[in-house]
C-alpha cells in the first residue's frame, strides 16, 4: 500500500512538471522572448518590443565633418531627447555640437572617443524646448566634429523623456 502512494505522488508530481513546462513553452511561442546562453548557468533574457521612433537616413558628411540621423516620433504624444551616449571614430576628431532639427542643443567641445550627454557634458543651456518631437514629426539629429567623418564606427543611443530609446550601430 506504501508503494502505491509513492507512485501516485510521484506521478502527480511528473504530471505537475509537464503542465509546467508546456505552460512555459505555449509563453515563451507567444511572447518571443529570444535568450542568448552567456555559460553553464546563466542566460540573458532580452524582450522585443517596438519602440515608437524610427530612424532613417544615416548620412555621412567627411567634407562638412558631420554625422546625421532622422528620427519620426511614433509614440502617440510630444517627447524630447533626455540623454545621448556616444562613441565615434577617433579619426574625427574632437565632437564640437550636436543639432536636433537644425537648433543647436549641445556646444561643448569633447575629447574622442565617447561622451553621456548630460552625464558627462551638459546640454546647451536654456534649450531643452529644442530637444522636443511632436507626434508624427521627423527631426534630423545631427553630429558636428573638428576632424571629419568616417563612414563608420558610430555607437549611438538616443534616449527619450518616455523611456524609449534608439541605437544607432553604423
Amino acid at each position: 500500500m506504501m508503494w502505491n502512494r509513492t507512485i501516485y505522488r510521484a506521478a502527480l508530481i511528473i504530471l505537475l512538471l509537464l503542465i509546467l513546462i508546456s505552460v512555459m513553452t505555449a509563453f515563451a511561442a507567444v511572447n518571443v522572448v529570444p535568450s542568448t546562453r552567456l555559460d553553464d548557468n546563466f542566460y540573458l533574457i532580452t524582450l522585443e518590443v517596438e519602440a515608437p521612433y524610427t530612424q532613417t537616413n544615416f548620412t555621412v558628411d567627411n567634407g562638412n565633418k558631420f554625422i546625421s540621423i532622422d528620427i519620426t516620433n511614433e509614440s502617440g504624444s510630444q517627447s524630447q531627447i533626455v540623454s545621448v551616449d556616444i562613441t565615434w571614430p577617433s579619426d574625427n576628431g574632437s565632437l564640437k555640437e550636436i543639432l536636433f532639427g537644425n537648433q543647436q542643443i549641445f556646444d561643448n567641445e569633447v575629447s574622442p572617443t565617447s561622451v553621456i550627454i548630460p552625464t558627462d557634458s551638459p546640454w546647451k543651456e536654456g534649450k531643452e524646448a529644442e530637444r522636443l518631437i511632436d507626434d508624427g514629426e521627423t527631426k534630423t539629429l545631427e553630429f558636428k566634429f573638428n576632424s571629419g567623418a568616417e563612414s563608420s564606427g558610430y555607437y549611438i543611443i538616443v534616449t527619450f523623456s518616455d523611456d524609449y530609446y534608439i541605437i544607432i550601430d553604423e
